[in-house]
């Protein structure tokens, strides 16, 4: 957090000068700890604090709600002499305190979700618990159409404790379903059992030609693994090169307890996200779908935010931004990003194969018509060669590798 400065818009009395803020805090120097009253948001990040009397707009990546009382820290001035303001050593913010939690144990499912595939494949007799987590999958046909993909969507676990407070929750939600699977393996634990009876002995995960989802080289069988970006330690990248840091074997109880665990970590964590971006009156969503695609199960990817840009007429105007990242049979990785404002709408597609720009390029005119028949005119659609630009993906990282006061 930090103290704003003339440079800024106007903002009548709220704004001062550093000349006025030496008035106000003489005395002030690293270290030193402030009381400070959050008066007003102006917009998102942006705020009017009372600080002895005295109004003074601040900046703040932290949510602030007015009306509450802050102790701050000064870390410190800048190049301009602004004084720069953070939380105190050991006090965080309840969700981003809640946040860090979930983020530093959430694990990509994945991993888990294959695991439960396979088995199914394979005929093994699942518990009714842990069966009902593998019915939970999506058939890619279930989402082809905008009304069934938005009922999926519903029962992401994104909006679970909504559904659960109007009395309208599913139990096909994720999240629900997680639940249940963990506090039923957390009883198996209690009794003193181990083995999870995921799969039947001798089934290695592989298919008949030794191809199987879960025959990947140099990893093991039912092993869920923690995904890390190799460049940004970002917890929900999109993209599909990762370091994998093998986490728990899935034939055990607390290994798979483990995985569930992680799994609804990641849910609550993105939970959380979207709260607080709703908070700051913005949209923030980041969820993922368990999607069958021909016997082969994949982890389709979406992430919603709204930001406000400048139009041809310098007003401005609300424009969306819809990113969906899969790995289909037959394509391989495809990243998806959809741009919607009042006078403009694009679609560019990005996958790494020359060979796949070239198929989707051929479909484009089709895609167009039928973007027509919609109602949508004038949309620009494009193949791009290569991944997912990192500027578009959602920018969290892991607390534990790096953070910013």
């Amino acid at each position: 957090m930090w103290i704003n400065t003339p440079a800024l818009a106007p903002l009548g009395s709220a704004q001062q000068t550093p000349q006025l803020i030496k008035q106000v805090l003489p005395a002030v120097a690293s270290g030193a700890v402030l009381n400070v009253l959050v008066s007003k948001q102006f917009q998102a990040g942006l705020y009017e604090i009372l600080l002895n009397g005295q109004k003074m707009t601040a900046r703040s990546q932290h949510f602030l709600e007015p009306g509450q009382n802050y102790r701050l820290q000064v870390s410190g001035f800048d190049s301009n002499g602004q004084m720069v303001l953070r939380s105190l050593p050991g006090q965080t913010h309840t969700q981003d305190s809640a946040l860090q939690q979930r983020l530093a144990t959430q694990v990509d499912p994945e991993r888990l979700f294959q695991a439960l595939h396979a088995s199914v494949r394979a005929e093994g007799v699942l518990p009714k618990e842990i069966a009902a987590l593998a019915a939970a999958f999506v058939q890619r046909r279930e989402i082809t159409s905008a009304k069934r993909l938005v009922e999926r969507i519903r029962q992401s676990g994104l909006f679970f404790e909504r559904g659960v407070r109007s009395g309208s929750a599913l139990p096909s939600d994720l999240k629900g379903i997680l639940q249940k699977v963990s506090e039923w393996l957390g009883q198996q634990e209690r009794q003193g059992l181990s083995d999870t009876g995921l799969v039947r002995p001798g089934y290695t995960g592989s298919s008949t030609d030794g191809e199987g989802e879960l025959a990947f080289s140099g990893r093991k069988p039912f092993t869920t693994y923690a995904t890390v970006s190799q460049e940004h330690k970002r917890p929900f990248s999109f993209k599909h090169s990762h370091s994998m840091m093998e986490l728990s074997e899935l034939t055990t109880i607390t290994g798979l307890k483990k995985a569930v665990d992680g799994a609804l970590a990641r849910i609550e964590s993105q939970q959380i996200l979207a709260h607080q971006a709703q908070q700051q009156h913005q949209v923030y969503l980041l969820f993922e779908l368990p999607v069958l695609d021909r016997d082969t199960l994949g982890i389709w990817r979406f992430y919603v935010r709204d930001e406000a840009k400048r139009n041809d007429s310098n007003e401005e105007e609300k424009c969306w931004t819809i990113i969906c990242s899969v790995n289909l049979v037959n394509v391989g990785p495809l990243a998806i990003r959809l741009t919607y404002a009042q006078e403009t709408t694009s679609v560019t597609f990005y996958s790494e194969s020359q060979q796949v720009c070239g198929l989707i390029d051929q479909t484009l005119p089709a895609f167009t018509d039928r973007l027509h028949g919609l109602g949508f005119t004038g949309v620009a659609l494009a193949t791009m060669l290569g991944r997912l630009p990192e500027n578009e993906e959602p920018n969290i990282a892991y607390p534990s590798l790096y953070a910013q006061a």
